[in-house]
């Protein structure tokens, strides 16, 4: 701790394969990043493998994993129960331009709220991440990379974010609420899982109260493939802010209307319900009526 520097710093050497496990280990008020990894010049490395990692008040983020080229990638980081506490930028950030990631319940708080100085001695490299506030940043990856059982809250803009190039991901389980402390207008910067990837999965997610969030999950644009599963979301923002943006081909949400037990009828009874439906933009289309007997 209290390092001008980065709290701990994986070193990627040249024509040598690099791999690390590190066990319960804590960084905290660095005037760098918590655990900082860059590949820069060498070929394709691999790690680190972090099981309980606790970062807090970092200046440079807590966990900062890049690969600078397509061929100086990182790939097959594994991070069980990563935990980031105020800490300043990213909570998270891979830019790795590699694979095989998958982060195992990760617990990010407080994220990016205080814009700190950075500082380090002259030659250390400090690379500033993007997208100060977001808990979760993922920005150059292949396609493939899965978080599973997320909790993240109270960071300064979005819970998540996903970026075009990190095609493919999948977010499964976990809770998301209350982000945006930074109170910003922008809607691509005040949501719980901000999307412009193509393929994203978002499946069982709880999204608690929204605190100063527009909305819990909102697309850039029209994206193809991305599905939206059964999710839960709190009824404190209105339907049309649950699942905002951009439209999404071929099918926005996963599940579907049942046809198969389908009958033939002609009479209809009393209407006793409405259901809203909505268009790609979140505006409403109108209401399909429900009827208490059809004959």
């Amino acid at each position: 701790q209290n390092n001008n520097s980065h709290g701990i710093e994986f070193m990627y050497l040249p024509s040598i394969a690099c791999q690390w496990q590190v066990y319960g280990a804590l960084s905290q008020l660095n005037m760098g990043a918590g655990y900082y990894a860059r590949n820069a010049t060498n070929t394709h490395q691999v790690g680190p493998f972090l099981d309980s990692p606790h970062s807090f008040g970092n200046a440079l983020g807590g966990y900062f994993f890049q690969g600078a080229s397509a061929s100086s990638t990182i790939s097959d980081l594994f991070l069980i129960r990563p935990v980031s506490s105020i800490d300043n930028y990213v909570g998270i950030t891979l830019d790795t331009r590699g694979g095989g990631h998958v982060i195992l319940s990760p617990w990010v708080e407080s994220a990016g709220l205080t814009d700190l100085s950075v500082a380090g001695w002259p030659n250390t490299q400090v690379i500033a991440p993007a997208g100060t506030g977001y808990g979760i940043s993922l920005l150059n990856n292949s396609a493939g990379l899965v978080i599973l059982n997320p909790f993240v809250w109270t960071c300064g803009t979005n819970g998540i974010t996903i970026e075009s190039t990190s095609p493919h991901t999948t977010i499964l389980g976990g809770t998301i609420r209350d982000n945006n402390l930074r109170l910003g207008s922008d809607p691509l910067q005040t949501t719980g899982v901000f999307v412009n990837a193509a393929g994203t999965v978002i499946q069982g997610v709880t999204f608690g109260t929204p605190g100063a969030q527009t909305s819990y999950i909102r697309l850039a644009e029209v994206l193809a493939n991305v599905q939206i599963g059964v999710n839960s979301y709190h009824p404190s923002l209105g339907s049309s802010a649950w699942v905002a943006g951009g439209a999404v081909t071929p099918a926005r949400f996963v599940r579907g209307i049942g046809v198969g037990n389908s009958q033939d009828a002609t009479i209809l009874g009393s209407v006793v319900k409405k259901i809203e439906i909505f268009d790609s933009t979140g505006c409403s289309l109108g209401f399909i009526p429900v009827y208490n007997t059809i004959s």
